[in-house]
């Protein structure tokens, strides 16, 4: 939780917090009042599942049915208990009887086999572009809704600022399509431990792992364009498993994106390329430290 000083907040001026919670992430070992090998299989199989938590790393090329079960099972436990953490916050903060304004929002999805994929790399599926966004008020302002159209998370910060100067009378809005953008994975790691095994096997790693690419939410319609493979549009409404590609039937429908692909190669060749944004000169024991002391605040570290 991060707040001006140690001091509970007074009623004379905004108070923020902000809780990074990384118990739905991988590897998924929720605690034991939480684990499906203690309440219950869920159809997974107790040992099963216990063994499968063990071995989370060394993923499969090819899951059996059954591991895929006990990953599930994990995750959902590990989200529970998320939400749980997420209740005892939500009561501690109302403790403080002053007006409050909450939002949960997660920062991506994550892949259990979904697309032939784990973890939260390597993709543009809605698996992973699909995130929670809950808003809440404690004075009721906001009323209940349920909104169904896209909505970028990216103007959050500027809305919560208004918020505590007390503007917003309304949560943020559906404001047209909702691009998403992947610099591939190898821009900026190695490649994943879960992929490694597959890399001899041709045509086995997603484009996406040496190739940038982008994704636009328009209404029910998902355009996907990845360099070197062939664009893709989805209707979610009616596949929202992104099995069936529109464009094989209807290529026409490419050109209600074309102003979007044109943006997007236009802010790529402004980009700096890799080799000019990491110089390993620049490191320094001192600067490693202070990337080291934002992980821990962030709890990627202990």
């Amino acid at each position: 939780m991060v707040a001006d000083d140690d001091e509970r907040p007074t009623s004379a001026r905004p108070w923020f917090a902000y809780v990074n919670l990384m118990e739905a992430h991988a590897p998924y070992d929720p605690p034991l009042r939480f684990s499906p090998v203690i309440q219950g299989d869920n159809g997974s199989g107790r040992l099963g599942t216990l063994m499968s938590q063990f071995r989370q790393v060394p993923l499969r090329v090819h899951p059996t049915p059954g591991y895929l079960r006990h990953i599930g099972s994990l995750y959902r436990a590990s989200t529970q208990y998320q939400d749980w953490l997420v209740g005892r916050f939500v009561d501690h903060a109302l403790s403080y009887e002053r007006p409050l304004v909450l939002v949960v929002v997660g920062d991506h999805g994550e892949n259990l086999g979904d697309h032939g994929l784990f973890s939260h790399h390597s993709s543009l599926h809605d698996t992973l572009l699909h995130v929670p966004l809950l808003i809440w008020s404690s004075d009721g302002a906001f009323g209940q809704a349920r909104i169904g159209d896209p909505i970028s998370t990216l103007g959050l910060s500027a809305w919560l600022q208004a918020c505590a100067a007390g503007a917003p009378s309304e949560p943020p809005q559906p404001d047209g399509a909702v691009v998403s953008e992947y610099e591939s994975t190898a821009h900026h790691t190695a490649l994943p431990l879960e992929l490694r095994a597959r890399e001899s096997i041709e045509g086995a790693l997603p484009a996406l792992v040496n190739s940038p690419g982008f994704a636009v939410h328009a209404g029910n319609l998902k355009y996907v364009s990845v360099d070197g493979t062939a664009d893709r549009i989805y209707d979610l409404a009616a596949d929202p498993m992104e099995k069936t590609n529109l464009l094989e039937k209807d290529p026409g429908l490419a050109h209600r994106f074309e102003a979007f692909r044109s943006d997007w190669l236009e802010r790529r060749a402004k980009q700096p390329t890799y080799s000019e944004t990491w110089d390993a000169s620049d490191i320094t024991p001192q600067s490693e430290e202070e990337i080291a002391e934002q992980l821990r605040v962030l709890g990627y570290i202990e």
